[in-house]
């Protein structure tokens, strides 16, 4: 059944994106749909850049520059923590050295130790964050939006069903005779043709009614996906610049 309406519409829908025959379009509609298509290809293309940085985690070449940056520091503060440590001292050689400074140097590369290594624990954990507040949700927005989209291809093959009747109820009474053959075979597509509007327009009015109640939700739902990543940004960066 299906694949037989798929070919009863291709003579039209041919004939429609040739441009030569009439096609219905409601400019209200063309809109909503045109800034849903727009919608979801944003967000798709959010989602894969997510994706990607996910991706280029510890093992890629950026990050690990970083991460392999962060090691050297952390190494070279634990050689300085070395120098300060207390030196033996041979008999008859004094050594001295001011106790309070040493201490307070191999405190403070310890400290140093320590931030570095959570700055690099921040690093690599940085993939469950994106995962969990930015990757998860967007992929939620696209399966919302799924129901949507079935529901505007379902209403474009309302309007070709409705077009096709129309333009062939027209083409039927305007070289229809009083002949009753012909008197009911023009009732027939007139029954068609009202079937057909009725689908089209109960689709087409679902839609023109759904479709700005999920505009108005995808932003509620985008918003914190774009604080998210804000923050993720600067909290990074805060602590780097706290830590280092």
């Amino acid at each position: 059944k299906g694949v037989q309406k798929a070919f009863n519409r291709l003579p039209h829908m041919v004939k429609s994106a040739a441009g030569s025959v009439e096609s219905t379009v409601d400019e209200e509609y063309k809109q909503m749909e045109t800034y849903f298509n727009e919608v979801e290809a944003s967000i798709a293309k959010l989602l894969e850049n997510a994706k990607k940085f996910k991706e280029s985690s510890i093992s890629k070449p950026v990050l690990c520059k970083i991460v392999g940056l962060l090691e050297h520091q952390a190494s070279f503060a634990s050689v300085i923590k070395d120098v300060f440590q207390p030196l033996p001292s041979d008999e008859g050689m004094a050594v001295e050295i001011d106790e309070k400074k040493r201490l307070d140097a191999c405190d403070m590369a310890t400290k140093y130790i320590g931030k570095v290594n959570e700055l690099k624990s921040s690093l690599e954990n940085q993939n469950t964050f994106i995962e969990e507040n930015v990757i998860s949700v967007l992929a939620q927005v696209l399966t919302i939006m799924k129901p949507i989209k079935e529901k505007m291809k379902k209403r474009s093959h309302k309007l070709v069903d409705y077009d096709r009747h129309r333009l062939s109820y027209q083409k039927m009474k305007s070289n229809s005779t009083s002949s009753p053959v012909d008197e009911r075979k023009l009732a027939k597509q007139q029954q068609l043709l009202d079937e057909s509007k009725s689908e089209y327009d109960q689709y087409n009015n679902v839609l023109k009614t759904d479709l700005p109640v999920f505009f108005q939700l995808r932003e509620e739902l985008m918003k914190p996906i774009l604080e998210s990543i804000f923050c993720f940004q600067k909290n990074f960066f805060d602590a780097a610049c706290s830590y280092l």
